[in-house]
C-alpha cells in the first residue's frame, strides 16, 4: 500500500476536524471537477479512509475520492 503525502493527511485532519466540530457549521466541498456538495448537517457525511460518503437530499448518496476534493469552504455563524 502506498504512503500517503502529509499535505493529504493535514487535509483529512481539517476535513474530520470540522466534521466533528460541534456545535456543526455547515461547509461546502470543492471537486476537481467543478462540482459544490453543501453539507448542511454532520448525519450527511461520512468520512473514510480514501473518500467520503455524502447523502444529498435531492441526489441521494455521493461518494468522493479524497483526491478529488480540491477545497473545504466552511459558513461561519454572522
Amino acid at each position: 500500500m502506498a504512503e500517503e503525502q502529509p499535505e493529504q493527511l493535514e487535509f483529512l485532519d481539517e476535513l474530520r476536524r470540522y466534521h466533528e466540530r460541534r456545535p456543526f457549521h455547515p461547509f461546502d466541498l470543492l471537486t476537481s471537477s467543478g462540482e459544490k456538495y453543501a453539507v448542511q448537517d454532520a448525519a450527511q457525511f461520512a468520512l473514510g479512509h480514501s473518500a467520503v460518503v455524502l447523502v444529498l437530499p435531492k441526489t441521494g448518496v455521493q461518494i468522493i475520492r479524497l483526491s478529488q476534493i480540491t477545497a473545504l469552504h466552511v459558513h461561519e455563524p454572522v
